[in-house]
C-alpha cells in the first residue's frame, strides 16, 4: 500500500530494507528502474532484473551494477526478458485481488486502511487455500 502522492520508485528501498537474508533475483518495472536502485539491490546480495527505461544508457555514472545489469541484457537478451517477466506472476495476483475486492478501500484512516487491507488479503488466501483443496479432492475422485 502506497499513498497516491509519490511515484513508487523511492519505496524500492524500503522493500529491500524489509528483507532478511539474501535477496536473489530482484525484479521491477521501468518506474524502480534507477542506477540507485541496481545498486543497493547488489549490495543486498540480489540480482537485479530491472526493466531500464527506453532512453536509459548502460554508462556506470558510478553505479558499475548499473553497467552489469545492462551488459547482462545487450548480451543474453532473451534469458533478461525470461528472468524479468516472473514478476507477471506478482502482477497477476495484484489484478486478481483488485477484481475480487476492487483498489477502493472504504476505511478513511491510514491504520484502518492497513487493517482493512490485511483482513482482505487473509480472505483472498483462504479462498486461494479452499480451491486448491476442492481441485485436488476433484483429481483424487477421478
Amino acid at each position: 500500500m502506497t499513498s497516491a502522492i509519490r511515484h513508487d520508485s523511492p519505496r524500492f528501498v524500503k522493500l529491500l530494507i524489509r528483507i532478511t537474508g539474501e535477496l536473489g533475483d530482484v525484479y521491477g518495472d521501468k518506474a524502480y528502474s534507477s542506477r540507485k536502485n541496481v545498486g543497493i539491490a547488489v549490495e543486498r546480495g540480489g540480482r537485479p532484473f530491472l526493466m531500464p527505461k527506453n532512453n536509459a544508457s548502460n554508462r556506470a555514472k558510478g553505479h558499475q551494477a548499473w553497467k552489469d545489469m545492462m551488459n547482462y541484457r545487450e548480451e543474453h537478451p532473451v534469458a533478461f526478458k525470461n528472468r524479468y517477466h516472473k514478476r507477471s506472476n506478482a502482477e497477476s495476483t495484484n489484478s486478481a485481488f483488485k477484481r475480487k475486492f476492487s483498489d477502493i478501500l472504504n476505511s478513511r484512516k491510514w491504520n484502518m486502511q492497513k487493517i482493512e487491507t490485511g483482513i482482505k488479503v487473509v480472505i483472498y488466501n483462504i479462498r486461494l487455500l479452499i480451491r486448491y483443496r476442492i481441485r485436488t479432492e476433484m483429481e483424487l475422485l477421478d
